[in-house]
């Protein structure tokens, strides 16, 4: 009998309880007026989705979706589909300091910092302002959002940011979710979500994107995937998703991570796990491995531990 050789990933386990390491306090709402939320008026519960987690020398920032608590919004499972995303028009952001993750890993490390990117500060786009993606070129904050039109903003403080930007401009509606990705090599492209799959785009700094290829369609009947998230670990890819299909809630928390030894070779893998966790981001270095989720399993950041096995 012959004996196939298999190659076993390594793959990632939660290993301990969620910790809430940011949650929303009251606010100000300074978006544009909506039917149900006016400018300037104080509400004391606002909602967060999908996130960036910046780690910078010192310090480490978190930029997401949010916007006040809908009055048809009782839970994920629960709410008005006509406003589940009203006012989705700035960032939160919130901050900690520490050289590790490990230094900020307990509750409510990340104190809240004003609101960022409003419409008036972005003039001539969209009101909407979704699923952030920041990184650092030098001493510079790079702000990445969408939907549709990928745009970035410019900041030296984190705090004040200069739109105007664009990566590229889609004609697809579904364009969402951007992520930039540097490999070993220097090489950079970005990822997007666009109907049923991840497309990735070769990036030349932030000049310009090559043409899109599909890095993966999704294998789940009616499943779409979100906020994709690209690593590397031991000279191995891995690829990690929300699924969306709308048969558990709109803050779906199945999370699927794929593997593969090539960057070209994930389209019709299965997934090594699932993980739980709202569009998540991972950290994984040298001194340790974390999975963040925003709403999952409360409103908020929570993060956890991982284990490699």
């Amino acid at each position: 009998m012959e004996i196939l050789h298999s190659d076993r990933f390594e793959k990632p386990r939660r290993a301990g309880e969620w910790v809430r390491v940011y949650t929303p306090q009251p606010d100000v709402y300074r978006g544009e007026d909506t039917a149900s939320f006016k400018k300037g008026t104080i509400y004391p519960e606002w909602i967060v989705n999908d996130f960036t987690l910046l780690k910078s020398p010192g310090r480490f920032d978190l930029w997401g979706i949010t916007h006040p608590r809908p009055q048809g919004f009782k839970d994920a499972f629960n709410f008005s589909p006509l406003d589940v995303h009203e006012a989705e028009y700035q960032l939160f952001h919130a901050a900690a300091e520490g050289e590790t993750f490990g230094d900020v890993f307990y509750e409510d490390s990340f104190e809240e910092r004003p609101k960022v990117l409003y419409p008036a500060d972005r003039p001539g786009e969209k009101p909407e302002i979704w699923a952030p993606c920041a990184i650092r070129r030098g001493d510079e904050y790079v702000m990445i959002y969408s939907p549709k039109s990928i745009r970035y903003a410019l900041s030296c403080d984190a705090e004040n940011w200069e739109s105007g930007h664009v990566l590229f401009e889609s004609d697809d509606p579904t364009t969402r979710d951007p992520f930039y990705f540097t490999d070993d090599d220097g090489e950079e492209y970005l990822l997007t979500c666009e109907g049923n799959r991840v497309v990735i785009r070769s990036a030349d700094g932030l000049s310009k994107t090559g043409e899109g290829h599909t890095l993966q369609t999704n294998p789940f009947r009616d499943g779409a995937s979100e906020s994709p998230f690209l690593f590397k670990r031991h000279g191995v890819y891995y690829l990690a998703w929300s699924i969306y299909d709308g048969q558990n809630g709109c803050y779906d928390e199945r999370n699927f991570v794929f593997a593969s030894q090539t960057l070209d070779g994930f389209e019709g893998r299965a997934p090594i796990t699932m993980l739980d966790g709202h569009a998540p981001e991972f950290v994984v270095a040298e001194e340790g491995s974390y999975i963040l989720s925003v709403y999952y399993p409360s409103n908020g950041v929570s993060a956890a531990k991982l284990i490699w096995e």
